[in-house]
């Protein structure tokens, strides 16, 4: 979940085509903060 860098958004639409699961914010946001909320929810979801 890259925030802010040039070309972030073309860069997060570039994950349409990955032939591997992601997850991705549409749009300039993102962050460490982000992708640590979004690994806790699938951890603790796979943990109930």
């Amino acid at each position: 979940m890259p925030v802010g860098f040039v070309n972030v958004v073309e860069s997060k639409k570039l994950l349409d085509h990955a032939d591997v699961p992601w997850i991705r914010l549409n749009g300039r946001r993102g962050g460490s903060p982000f992708a640590v909320a979004a690994l806790h929810g699938i951890m603790e979801n796979e943990l109930s």
